[in-house]
């Protein structure tokens, strides 16, 4: 059974204005697992940001599940860590039913930091619906962005050839980017990478449509073949049924 007294003294760690404050809270609060779910729920609605940031933070590490909707309202915060928050802990906890809001904040989130946490999580979660946002943010003027993710490519399996082109073209705009805020080593990096990914989706690519071929052959060989024996089947009942005796009927 918890010691609400202790729960309590942890949550006040949120409070306290600084990082390692915070982490301590984070983490002490996380080990103690889904029964103290009930005590941080409440957080999420606190005034105070670091507390909503917090309990996200701490539903993310322990993969409550349960806390999904609460989450997702938290991807409209009116504070950039709040929304990072939610969105690394929609990323952890993994269910494909964040992908599509995440997208939606990607577009339109003008903070880096939170632009990186919501890549991430697109990344974890691990949705090919997720793909065009991912090339997307291949362009982006962040580097900690970009690395982020082509990193979350890399995991990624195409649906189609148009994935492929989408990821060849995010390359190809890293070529172009000048802004201060990018390394260049840091864009040669994941240009590497990304070739390295693009040419294992080509690949997956091609062995798909080669299996998908044979498939197709198969069915034809199985559909001729089932023709012959069913012509072969008549052929025979014909064949039986020309060689039978004439019955004797006696009067």
């Amino acid at each position: 059974m918890l010691d609400e007294d202790k729960v309590r003294e942890r949550i006040s760690l949120f409070y306290a204005g600084d990082d390692t404050s915070w982490n301590r809270g984070v983490v002490s609060l996380s080990a103690l697992g889904a029964e103290v779910a009930p005590h941080i729920l409440p957080l999420l609605d606190d005034e105070n940001p670091f507390a909503r940031a917090g309990a996200a933070e701490v539903f993310g590490r322990m993969r409550h599940a349960e806390a999904i909707p609460l989450l997702l309202k938290k991807l409209g915060d009116g504070d950039w860590f709040v929304r990072a928050k939610a969105a690394a802990a929609l990323g952890k906890i993994g269910n494909a039913c964040a992908a599509g809001p995440l997208k939606a904040l990607f577009m339109r989130e003008p903070h880096p930091w939170a632009r990186e946490s919501i890549a991430w999580a697109l990344g974890q979660i691990c949705e090919p619906g997720t793909i065009p946002t991912l090339c997307y943010a291949l362009g982006d003027h962040y580097s900690g962005v970009v690395r982020t993710a082509s990193r979350g490519l890399e995991r990624m399996v195409p649906r189609n050839e148009n994935d492929l082109r989408l990821l060849q073209n995010g390359i190809s705009r890293l070529s172009l980017q000048k802004d201060v805020g990018t390394s260049r080593v840091d864009l040669e990096k994941c240009a590497g990478e990304l070739r390295r990914t693009s040419r294992a989706w080509a690949e997956m690519l091609q062995d798909a449509m080669g299996e998908s071929q044979e498939k197709k052959g198969q069915k034809r060989f199985r559909g001729r073949r089932g023709a012959r024996e069913r012509s072969k089947g008549r052929n025979e009942i014909l064949g039986e049924i020309g060689n039978a005796r004439p019955l004797r009927i006696r009067l």
